[in-house]
């Protein structure tokens, strides 16, 4: 069974972007590790980013920086600790650099947020992203945001109730499965 790289995408943006990085076992796995990841990836997000004309090793260091203080952030929000200050100072940074506007969408009840001076396509897209670190952080319902630590998993989710665990029942079952295993000792009963 083949898995799709990017079959997850569709939460909040600022989610999928720290979820660019999973874990796998014990493992954390870079998804973008090369241009054609992070062109890949904004194909997948086309219409919630802006799309650069050039995706390059620049840009992709760039966005990696960015999404490593997106991680840095959702975790500790995520576990109800402080926001790591150099995180918040660049996300702050960039934002500033960058003002956005909030315009309507196609549709009455949707409007989306763009940069308010769409002159250098790459800032725009680093703009566009720190705007979604900041409009998830500062939600009210940030208590939703959580961890999956599931097995194999490792990705950040929204709750859908306030006693969810992982990001999905598959999750769940790995989960229960490795406990099971571990109080066992590793057994198979037969």
């Amino acid at each position: 069974m083949t898995e799709t790289k990017w079959n997850w995408l569709g939460d909040h943006l600022a989610v999928d972007l720290a979820n660019t990085v999973i874990r796998r076992g014990s493992i954390m796995t870079e998804l973008l590790n090369e241009p054609g990841d992070l062109a890949e990836w904004l194909e997948h997000e086309c219409g919630r980013v802006p799309y650069p004309e050039v995706v390059d090793a620049a840009l992709l260091e760039t966005f990696l920086e960015l999404r490593d203080d997106a991680l840095a952030l959702l975790r500790a929000a995520s576990e109800e600790k402080a926001l790591p200050p150099t995180a918040v100072a660049n996300v702050n940074a960039i934002v500033s650099r960058m003002p956005m506007a909030r315009v309507l969408g196609k549709h009455a009840g949707s409007a989306i947020t763009v940069p308010a001076h769409a002159e250098d396509p790459r800032q725009n897209l680093l703009a566009t992203l720190a705007d979604a670190i900041v409009d998830l952080l500062g939600e009210r319902q940030l208590h939703h945001l959580a961890f999956c630590d599931a097995p194999s998993c490792g990705q950040f989710f929204h709750r859908q109730r306030p006693n969810q665990h992982w990001c999905c029942s598959a999750c769940g079952d790995r989960a229960r499965a490795a406990r099971h295993q571990k109080r066992s000792g590793g057994r198979h009963e037969s």
